[in-house]
């Protein structure tokens, strides 16, 4: 079920700000439980882009996943323990796998996203 759920974060999770490591244009580093708003604001409208947009859906079997909103993508970062390692460059790159198969819910690449996760 936790593996869902952040399928459904990162369908809801900008545009590579200048001088940035990163595609979503966060420094890598950063840890996902401790963007700023404005930082989760950007990667959420990459993640959202990267994943065909807001509304987009994935059907994977008896399962239906939809890329959410960028205003439900954010708020949902306050559902990361503050104790959460994930980076946003561990963030980005379960969001590419996800995105080059939506229906790789296990996608070793988001592993250490998921360990993020309530159980």
């Amino acid at each position: 079920m936790r593996h869902l759920i952040f399928a459904t974060i990162c369908a809801g999770l900008a545009l590579g700000a200048c001088g940035s490591d990163t595609a979503s244009g966060v420094p890598g580093d950063t840890k996902l439980a401790e963007m700023s708003t404005s930082e989760a604001t950007d990667f959420c409208e990459w993640g959202i882009d990267a994943q065909g947009g807001a509304g987009a859906m994935h059907v994977c079997g008896d399962v239906t996943i939809y890329v959410q909103s960028v205003a439900d993508c954010v708020s949902s970062f306050g559902t990361f323990p503050s104790d959460c390692a994930a980076t946003v460059a561990q963030g980005e790159a379960c969001i590419d796998a996800l995105a080059a198969d939506p229906c790789d819910l296990q996608a070793a690449a988001c592993a250490p996203v998921y360990a993020c996760l309530p159980q």
